[in-house]
């Protein structure tokens, strides 16, 4: 995987570290980063968004976090937020500034390079002294929303080419911020947001791994993408009023990854639930433990349409807010589908309704599927398969129509077996019960009793003189008591005419 190498190379695993990002993309074939953009990262302590330097984030990481010297004159803040003055700019500052004598005048130094040994004195050039200089304005760190707005808006525009090429940039930016050192730690709530890490003190903690990450951060908008992904799964949990699904820690690691299909996340995970419900099934899980060994509930099986259409627009709210447009959009796509499917001719038993469940799930794996593949077109274009004409569906349409034809065929032959055994006597499917005291009366060949189909006038459907049941047998006993005879009148429509 091209994250997992740069994230190895960036941090020294099985080698040695890295900080060249220009090298680190290029090796890795993805494409250059602008170190000098500014982007938006969110201060949970204060809860501010401020825009800070790229080429800053990646030093702090590296160094700071790292653990590893600093180069000279780079110094860092108590966090990532604290922007601080390169020592080496201070000093060639200070160095160029001119002495000023209490007489008014310019004090400038020999550059000892005269071979006069009145040279060696100090030279006072009487030149007005400029206006007493104060200390360097200290560097903005923080700006408007708006302005830094207007600047990323004007930045991804000008990288970003035609076609869906920005969001390719976004997502390797976003990868180079999220790397950081294995077992760094942080010191803070604020350095979390750009570390991608969690903490391994917990082991409830949700890890995801390097591919879900990135499908993560390629899909999610960028109001969430500070999130880590811890911060992600509990705030859709916190808010899951405002989303309408069953909030179980396994479906957002899911939801966190894009799980769908191959991995086990399906749509009908997203099936709206009341409050009634919600809480009977917070009771029977553990709604804290995000690790992998809280795993994946089966999801109830559909028995009607109007629940696998409420589950596309639950998610599709889901993505409405969470993640970026061309996802919504997919979503859009598949519950105006539905609401025109419902009103066809299509047959909507369970078994359909299975396979257009598993249908949409390999819609949605698509999008795992392209962003592995870095096919940022097709990505786009996953919409266009929510169609009656796609021939995804066109297949999944013949296995419908396949199976309601077979379905149909053997209630067909079923019914048709039915009106059979009922043509040959009301009685013939009838269980009768055989008291015990008729049991001992029946007439025995070795360890088998007679059977009374047998003696009756309905017969037996035996063939070549042998029962259907292989604990009776088939003669003609040489009596038979009153009492077995009336029980045979009275359930078999009477004795047969060889037996009276």
């Amino acid at each position: 995987q091209q994250h997992a190498k740069v994230y190895n190379k960036f941090n020294g695993i099985d080698g040695a570290a890295l900080r060249d990002s220009t090298a680190l993309l290029a090796d890795a074939g993805g494409k250059l980063c602008d170190e000098t953009r500014r982007l938006p990262l969110l201060d949970i302590t204060s809860f501010e968004v401020s825009q800070v330097i790229v080429h800053h984030i990646l030093d702090y990481v590296f160094y700071k976090e790292g653990g590893r010297s600093h180069p000279a004159g780079v110094s860092f803040g108590n966090t990532i937020f604290d922007e601080v003055e390169p020592e080496t700019s201070t000093a060639v500052a200070a160095a160029a500034r001119p002495v000023v004598t209490p007489s008014g005048t310019e004090v400038v130094l020999s550059d000892g390079l005269s071979d006069s040994e009145e040279d060696d004195h100090v030279i006072e050039v009487r030149r007005p002294a400029s206006a007493e200089e104060g200390p360097p304005e200290p560097k903005r760190r923080r700006r408007t929303e708006n302005e830094a707005t207007l600047q990323n808006g004007q930045q991804l525009q000008a990288s970003a080419g035609p076609g869906t090429s920005g969001l390719r940039l976004e997502a390797d930016i976003d990868q180079l911020i999220s790397l950081q050192r294995p077992g760094g730690g942080t010191s803070n709530s604020a350095q979390l947001l750009v570390s991608r890490g969690e903490d391994s003190s917990s082991k409830s903690q949700f890890r995801p791994t390097g591919m879900q990450m990135t499908v993560h951060l390629a899909l999610v908008n960028g109001t969430y993408a500070s999130f880590t992904a811890q911060q992600f799964v509990e705030f859709v949990q916190i808010h899951w009023r405002k989303f309408g699904f069953f909030p179980h820690p396994a479906v957002l690691r899911g939801l966190f990854g894009w799980d769908f299909g191959t991995r086990g996340l399906s749509i009908l995970h997203f099936a709206r639930v009341m409050e009634l419900e919600k809480r009977e099934r917070v009771r029977r899980s553990d709604m804290s433990n995000f690790s992998k060994k809280n795993t994946v509930p089966v999801p109830s099986e559909v028995t009607d349409f109007a629940t696998l259409a409420g589950a596309v627009d639950v998610l599709s709210n889901v993505t409405r807010q969470l993640y970026q447009p061309a996802v919504n959009e997919a979503l859009e796509a598949a519950s105006t589908f539905l609401t025109e499917l419902r009103v066809s001719e299509i047959p909507t038993s369970a078994a359909a309704l299975a396979e257009i469940t598993a249908w949409i799930d390999d819609r949605l794996e698509l999008f795992r599927v392209f962003i592995a593949d870095e096919s940022w077109a097709q990505v786009s274009a996953i919409k266009a398969h929510f169609s009656a004409s796609h021939e995804s569906f066109v297949r999944v349409h013949q296995l419908i129509l396949r199976q309601d034809i077979v379905s149909a065929l053997k209630a067909t032959k079923s019914g048709s077996s039915r009106n059979d055994r009922a043509s040959r006597g009301a009685g013939t499917d009838k269980r009768v019960f055989i008291p015990q005291e008729i049991r001992k009366a029946l007439p025995k060949q070795g360890n088998k009793q007679i059977c009374l189909h047998f003696l009756s006038a309905q017969g037996c459907r035996g063939k070549n003189g042998n029962c259907i049941i292989n604990s009776l047998c088939h003669f003609k006993p040489a009596t038979l008591s009153d009492a077995v005879r009336g029980f045979i009148a009275e359930n078999y429509g009477g004795l047969a005419t060889d037996m009276q």
